[in-house]
């Protein structure tokens, strides 16, 4: 007997989609995601943000999102087994902003994981028997902002051994163990070198699937050792206000199709957004199979190393002005002035470059200038 499992990405109920989640409506704009749902025996998904009360948001950079607590109706209505929260925006609204979610999906009746008060609690995978197949389900997240510490609860970050290690132990267990990795580069459908390294640890560690989400955008889909990894997912059902590229707007549901003996098959259920717009649609069953063939043909590209770190060379070539602009703190006039000319790049001696390579790569170094940041904002946060 074929247990069905599907793992969808990211859902943000805000913006177009925020009254009808929250008025319970979202199932009939849903498309036909409520029916594949329906159909599989287990579905999950990733919460993208916070469900609030009230807006608390924490100083960071990037956006701070978050969606009335009244939505947690319109998820449980898609009808989701369990959503991962380990995410980079779970904790834009602070901890008060997170209590209210626990409290919300609690309230509503829908299973959560991948954040905690303790890492330890943060870890725990979500884990289920189904069809008689145990499934452990492990999620973790890219350190930005939201990620849980000595004195502040948040999502599980990705620690590579330790990961390694619980998949080996649940997968020696015989189970079927899928991790959701809340990672990879936005508007980015390769693996960064890391990434792909991450992903191949984690396979040969005996997990069988690994979703990467978080990229905004549809990615290769690779085989290897025993399983499958997919470098994106695009977004589930996520308007934004402002314009966004059209990846944005496009993504794929999961379908895995696990028999007896764990071997396993997958289809691709791609959907579609309209900005401004709430809701989702489902494509049909020949567009899952050209998009399977087209993101297979870019996984079977990155068998090749060479070609997985030329293309994420010519990728950072195209973000190296943006990110001396960030080194140098400059705003967004500044910014945009160094796009035009590179200066901000330029500034830096070669003795300066091979000492900022040293600190950014070194990793007891890179953990004194991360403990050094960290100081000084709650320094400032405390005056």
């Amino acid at each position: 007997m074929t247990a069905r499992i599907l793992i969808a990405g990211d859902v943000c109920p805000i913006n177009a989609n925020e009254a009808p989640f929250a008025g319970g409506t979202i199932g009939s704009l849903a498309g036909g995601l409520t029916g594949l749902v329906e159909r599989a025996d287990l579905a999950v998904a990733n919460l993208e943000c916070p469900l609030i009360a009230r807006p608390t948001p924490i100083a960071k950079s990037g956006a701070a999102i978050g969606a009335l607590v009244g939505t947690a109706v319109g998820l449980k209505a898609l009808g989701f087994g369990a959503y991962s929260l380990a995410n980079n925006h779970i904790m834009d609204h602070g901890a008060e902003g997170l209590a209210s979610t626990r409290a919300a999906l609690d309230d509503a009746g829908i299973p959560w994981f991948g954040i905690g008060a303790t890492r330890e609690e943060a870890a725990r995978p979500f884990e289920a028997t189904v069809r008689g197949i145990d499934v452990s389900i492990f999620t973790a997240a890219e350190s930005e902002f939201s990620i849980v510490g000595a004195n502040q609860p948040g999502a599980n970050p990705i620690d590579p051994a330790r990961l390694a290690l619980a998949v080996s132990e649940h997968a020696r267990r015989g189970r079927f163990v899928i991790v959701l990795l809340h990672a990879g580069k936005e508007y980015y459908p390769y693996p960064p070198p890391g990434l792909q390294d991450l992903a191949h640890v984690l396979l040969e560690a005996g997990a069988r699937c690994i979703v990467c989400q978080h990229s905004h955008c549809m990615g290769a889909v690779e085989r290897h050792a025993d399983g499958v990894a997919f470098y994106g997912q695009g977004n589930m059902l996520f308007d934004w206000a402002t314009p966004r590229p059209a990846s944005w707007y496009e993504g794929f549901a999961v379908e895995l199709q696990v028999a007896a003996d764990r071997s396993f098959e997958f289809a691709l259920h791609p959907v579609k957004q309209v900005r401004g717009t709430p809701g989702v649609t489902v494509e049909g069953p020949d567009a899952g199979k050209a998009l399977k063939e087209r993101l297979a043909a870019m996984g079977t590209a990155c068998g090749d190393r060479a070609f997985v770190e030329a293309e994420w060379r010519r990728f950072c070539r195209a973000k190296r002005d943006l990110y001396f602009s960030i080194l140098k703190g400059h705003g967004r006039l500044a910014r945009a002035l160094n796009r035009k000319t590179g200066l901000a790049g330029a500034a830096y001696s070669e003795e300066a470059l091979n000492t900022l390579l040293n600190v950014v790569r070194c990793e007891s170094h890179r953990e004194v200038l991360l403990t050094v940041l960290d100081e000084i904002l709650a320094a400032r946060k405390s005056r």
